[in-house]
């Protein structure tokens, strides 16, 4: 039974970026967004982003997945996250599920995830860091798109499965 949610920086839809928390069956998704980020929209080219606050070195946003006592675990996950690098910029895309964690493309591929199954607790992090002078910032950037797309450059569906008892 797969489930699946979506951010679009453009058309925000539920859930919402900012603080959101969603149903997943019985299980929560929360979005936890830190202090040093910040949506920022490009007049110049049109371009909409969340990138890491001006000044800092490194940023790290995480979603977390929690289906505890739901009576269901994942099976797997298939995710696709856009990030956007210039000059030295490097952004990490991580999921842990229980103590193992694995690495996720950042080039808006399609992945799918194997090691999330059995786990009621799952994370997906992206952590934003290094770039080149006063705007070393902006040298990295989650979800980059047109101001005018409605495609979601951040899209997880997680295939569920009952606990065995």
């Amino acid at each position: 039974m797969p489930r699946r949610f979506t951010y679009n920086i453009v058309v925000p839809v539920t859930p919402t970026p900012v603080g959101m928390v969603a149903l997943l069956l019985a299980g929560r998704i929360s979005f936890m967004k830190l202090k040093t980020f910040s949506e920022k929209k490009g007049n110049d080219w049109k371009m909409v982003y969340l990138a890491r606050c001006e000044g800092t070195d490194t940023a790290t946003i995480t979603w977390k997945i929690d289906l505890q006592g739901t009576g269901l675990v994942a099976d797997r996950m298939d995710i696709q996250a856009l990030s956007t690098c210039y000059e030295n910029g490097c952004i990490w895309w991580r999921i842990c599920a229980d103590e193992q964690c694995a690495v996720l493309p950042s080039d808006g591929r399609l992945t799918s995830v194997d090691n999330v199954s059995g786990s009621s607790v799952i994370t997906i992090s992206a952590t934003l860091s290094q770039g080149q002078g006063n705007v070393s910032w902006q040298h990295t950037q989650l979800f980059r798109q047109s101001a005018q797309d409605v495609s979601n450059p951040f899209d997880v569906q997680i295939f569920l499965k009952s606990v065995k008892n």
